[in-house]
C-alpha cells in the first residue's frame, strides 16, 4: 500500500488535511461506530468524558482517583504540559484510538484497541511526520500486511503476517526495487 493510500485511509477515518498535526485526534462514537475528531466528541455538553486525575496502575489499567476502573478519554502529559498520550479506555483497558506524541506535539504513533488488546490499524511515524510503518493487528498480534517506508516516503519493506507469524517478506531498495 502506498503512502498516498494510507493517507487516504487516515482521511477516511476523519483526520482531515492536518492528519499529522498535534491538534487533531480521533474519537470513537460507539453508539454509531463512527470515528470523529476529538473536538467534536469531547465538547462540553456534547458527551464524552475526559478523565481528570486518572492514573495507570502497575497492571496497566487506568483508574480514577477513587480507584475505580476508568472509562473515557485518558491523557498523559509531559512535564512541559504537552500531551504525550491520548487514548480511550473502557473498564480501565485501552479501547478505541490510542495516539502518542513527542514533546514537540508531533504525532508518533496511532493505534486501535479493543478490550485491552491491539485490534486494528497501527501506524508509526518518522520525525518528519511521514509514515514509517503501517500494520494491522488482530487480538494483539500482527495479522495481515505490514509495510514500511523511509523518511523520504520510499517503500522499504512489506510483510504478510498470519496470527503473529511472518509468512512472507519483501525488502525494497532506495529506488523501490524488490531486493529480496
Amino acid at each position: 500500500m502506498s503512502h498516498a493510500a494510507i493517507r487516504h485511509i487516515l482521511l477516511s477515518l476523519g483526520f482531515g488535511v492536518t492528519a499529522f498535526s498535534p491538534s487533531i485526534g480521533l474519537a470513537v462514537d460507539e453508539s454509531q461506530h463512527a470515528v470523529q475528531p476529538f473536538e467534536t466528541a469531547f465538547q462540553p455538553g456534547k458527551g464524552g468524558t475526559v478523565l481528570k486525575g486518572a492514573r495507570t496502575d502497575a497492571d496497566g489499567l487506568v483508574r480514577t482517583p477513587d480507584g475505580k476502573l476508568a472509562t473515557g478519554l485518558f491523557e498523559d502529559r509531559f512535564e512541559t504540559g504537552s500531551i504525550r498520550v491520548r487514548r480511550f479506555v473502557k473498564d480501565g483497558k485501552a479501547h478505541g484510538v490510542w495516539l502518542e506524541y513527542d514533546p514537540d506535539g508531533q504525532l508518533r504513533f496511532y493505534s486501535e484497541w479493543r478490550n485491552g488488546l491491539g485490534h486494528g490499524l497501527w501506524i508509526y511515524f518518522h520525525d518528519n511526520g511521514w509514515i514509517r510503518e503501517r500494520s494491522t493487528v488482530l487480538n494483539d498480534r500482527w495479522h495481515g500486511v505490514s509495510e514500511g517506508w523511509d523518511p523520504d516516503g520510499r517503500k522499504r519493506f512489506e510483510a504478510i503476517y498470519i496470527d503473529g507469524e511472518k509468512r512472507q517478506e519483501r525488502s525494497f531498495s532506495a529506488k523501490e526495487e524488490i531486493i529480496k
